[in-house]
């Protein structure tokens, strides 16, 4: 998460420069009532979707797999560590090559 908020910020939409995700967050969603804006998570993933494409599956995946290791059963089996490990490297690279910052 930390990782593609240092790619994205400081961010320029629509005129408007936000130099961090909680200013972006809360600009885009502060006249929003707590049913209808995205949880700041599910805000990062579509900020990642529009914003660095290449590298938004990956990001999910991690996201979610993250998500259900804390959330859920706080039990990761070795093979799921190695896909979240190869997510994180997926999104390294993606990042590397992304021109600009």
């Amino acid at each position: 998460m930390h990782l593609v908020y240092e790619k994205l910020f400081p961010l320029t939409e629509k005129g408007e420069t936000l130099n961090s995700f909680d200013q972006y967050f809360g600009s885009r969603y502060a006249r929003k009532g707590p049913g209808d804006k995205p949880s700041k998570h599910e805000a990062t993933v579509d900020l990642v979707k529009s914003h660095l494409p290449g590298v938004a599956s990956y990001y999910r995946l991690l996201k979610d797999s993250c998500h259900n290791a804390r959330y859920r059963s706080y039990v990761v089996k070795p093979y799921e560590a190695t896909v979240a490990r190869n997510q994180l490297q997926n999104i390294k690279a993606g990042l590397a090559k992304r021109k600009g910052k």
